[in-house]
């Protein structure tokens, strides 16, 4: 009895463990500091009290680009909403993700060129931790 009440303690301790992980985003790793002296790229981080927003715009450079879209698309798996939207100058899409019972917004703008746009990480602080 007391072995089975210990094995369901630690299934329970590591369900909670990973529920409460971090969200470990495809798109997360353009935020780590190696893409900001690039010539071609602006990056943005705010956080506002209980809320954090992160956007990497690109211009001219199509190989970051297809990253950025790469990336996306692999963040794209786990999303629980997609939208997309697309104009004869812009292509949008936006995706959303829960994580530790918080949402978690991913979006990615493209131009038709393929090699300008931007991409952006916003939700609540709780949610990335």
């Amino acid at each position: 009895m007391k072995r089975l009440l210990l094995m369901l303690v630690v299934a329970l301790a590591s369900v909670l463990s990973a529920a409460a992980a971090s969200p470990r985003l495809a798109s997360e790793k353009f935020f780590d500091g190696s893409y900001g002296g690039r010539k071609a790229v602006t990056i943005t981080i705010s956080e506002q009290p209980g809320q954090y927003y992160r956007c990497i715009t690109v211009s001219d450079d199509k190989t970051l680009m297809d990253a950025l879209l790469k990336a996306f698309e692999q963040d794209r798996k786990r999303a629980e909403q997609y939208n997309e939207y697309h104009a004869s100058s812009l292509h949008n899409r936006l995706i959303s993700i829960t994580n530790n019972g918080e949402l978690i917004r991913v979006g990615v703008n493209a131009e038709p060129d393929g090699a300008n746009g931007m991409l952006f990480i916003t939700g609540a602080r709780k949610a990335f931790e």
